[in-house]
């Protein structure tokens, strides 16, 4: 992504950052002012590292109390001020993350997470944003907690993954192995329990909360490079190709209604103009151009849009 992309990119986190931070703090005292300069100083510096690959960075405490207050029940005063770290990942790239407690994450492309170098609290506690998988250690004493802007999903050892990006409506949670406890920030009056091959889908634009079953090995093969699609639509994959690939797609909505449900699947060997031929044979009478890094997905003939 160019640095045009990179400056918007930085900007949208720090928009749901600063959200978070205002949705959980119920009083402001001159320490908690210092936290949220703090989340803006980390974000500001990361701006200025433009090379490619995960980036990792470093900040105080405070920075990472900012992001997740919502969850913690305990202040500054109470604790040490341990290091937290944030990784990214960039369009087009994947990384792998062990944390301390033997906890390894895989991280989409896109995707941010905040995380302590040592749990020291009575929570393992991370931050989200954008899609990752979870191989939990075990830990009976204390729980596994992955804090996003519309969920929270609570673990103690097991496997599953959570997407919530932040151009994204629906955030999503689906377990693989094991039990999780999933909240709704918008509705605290309950916990949902997901068993294996179920999945919790929120849509914040309508505040509905959906579970169904899933087949979570496909969701998460993403891991290994798969695309998978099950009866999406054509948003989710192009947003998908756009961060696999690193490139910018543009189609016209009114002829690729969003109502329209896809069954696809593209191995981690495709080459982006092999995906795109086959997207051209799923959607009939469609062709693509290629600009550099945009995409012009279009329709030969606008009488045949789907």
């Amino acid at each position: 992504m160019d640095s045009k992309e990179n400056d918007i990119r930085a900007m949208r986190d720090e928009k749901v950052i600063r959200q978070l931070w205002e949705d959980s703090v119920g009083e402001l005292s001159s320490g908690t002012v210092k936290d949220l300069e703090a989340v803006h100083r980390m974000i500001d510096e990361s701006e200025g590292r433009k090379k490619s690959g995960p980036r990792i960075w470093y900040a105080a405490a405070a920075v990472a109390l900012a992001v997740l207050s919502s969850v913690l029940t305990w202040t500054l005063a109470d604790r040490p001020e341990p290091e937290y770290a944030q990784v990214s990942t960039e369009y087009g790239e994947r990384t792998s993350v062990t944390l301390a407690d033997g906890t390894v994450v895989a991280l989409n492309a896109g995707s941010s997470i905040v995380f302590p170098e040592q749990f020291t609290g009575d929570t393992r506690t991370v931050f989200l944003i954008g899609e990752a998988n979870f191989n939990v250690a075990p830990d009976d004493r204390k729980r596994f907690i992955v804090r996003t802007r519309h969920i929270g999903v609570t673990a103690i050892g097991t496997k599953f993954c959570v997407e919530a990006y932040p151009e994204e409506s629906v955030t999503r949670a689906t377990l693989i192995e094991g039990r999780v406890e999933v909240d709704v920030t918008a509705d605290n009056s309950r916990t949902y329990i997901l068993d294996p091959d179920m999945q919790l889908a929120y849509d914040a634009e309508i505040q509905k909360t959906e579970i169904r079953k899933a087949d979570a090995r496909k969701i998460a093969s993403w891991e290994q490079g798969y695309l998978v699609f099950s009866g999406v639509d054509f948003g989710r994959i192009a947003s998908a190709i756009e961060r696999k690939y690193g490139v910018e797609f543009y189609y016209d909505a009114a002829q690729v209604r969003t109502r329209q449900e896809y069954f696809v699947k593209f191995s981690p060997d495709e080459t982006l103009e092999e995906t795109l031929e086959v997207l051209t044979m799923l959607i009939d009478g469609s062709s693509y151009r290629m600009d550099g890094k945009k995409i012009f997905f279009y329709f030969q003939d606008p009488s045949r849009a789907v």
